[in-house]
């Protein structure tokens, strides 16, 4: 918190009352704590304070948001934020159907619960549709069963959808890792396949965490 408010030039509590708002998405991780005092008379758990870690790209998102707010009262400022965010996610869709049910509604509260933060280099409409579209294409390529190989169409289009995915998401999380969909989907589909020559670097899985 300290750090996004200081890059924002806007106090902590601004910040807080922004997010509370719904004019900026919150925080993706929490860090919780128990402290241990061990002495002659026993050990004695204390809980640490909270500790809550914002996405970097939200620097951005409290500036605006604060910028709207010298003219605006917050519900305002959160009103015209997601009529942005709907606006250029539809200009984002292209025409197509989003690549899950809900469409911006589902698309704006993971937003608002700070997944997208959790996944994204950049919280925005483009980078988690380019993102879910990467996924939807993958899964329609790859194939349950062991021995099946994909046409040289099939192949290119496969990798071209994990170059995609890769152009927009982060790495997850070590702890997280196992389960997010680039170990899931994407590692897998680049292992099943052979995919490794024809990526980047930035395909390949991060060794494990000491």
């Amino acid at each position: 918190m300290a750090q996004l408010a200081e890059r924002s030039a806007v106090a902590p509590e601004r910040v807080l009352a922004l997010v509370d708002a719904q004019c900026v998405p919150p925080h993706s991780y929490e860090v919780r704590g128990v402290a241990i005092f061990a002495s002659t008379f026993g050990e004695y758990p204390a809980s640490l304070p909270a500790r809550r870690y914002y996405h970097p790209s939200l620097v951005a998102w409290v500036k605006r948001a604060e910028a709207l707010a010298r003219r605006h009262p917050l519900a305002e400022v959160a009103r015209r934020v997601r009529e942005d965010f709907e606006a250029v996610f539809e200009e984002a869709l292209a025409g197509c159907e989003p690549p899950w049910p809900g469409g911006v509604d589902h698309a704006w509260s993971y937003l608002m619960d700070g997944t997208w933060g959790l996944c994204l280099e950049a919280i925005s409409a483009e980078a988690l549709l380019q993102k879910e579209f990467a996924r939807q294409t993958i899964a329609r390529l790859v194939s349950t069963e062991p021995d099946h190989a994909l046409s040289e169409t099939a192949r290119t289009a496969l990798v071209e959808a994990v170059e995609a995915y890769d152009g927009v998401t982060a790495a997850f999380a070590p702890h997280e890792r196992a389960e997010s969909s680039r170990r899931r989907e994407i590692e897998a589909a680049i292992e099943k396949y052979g995919l490794a020559p024809a990526l980047g670097a930035g395909s390949e899985p991060l060794p494990s965490a000491s």
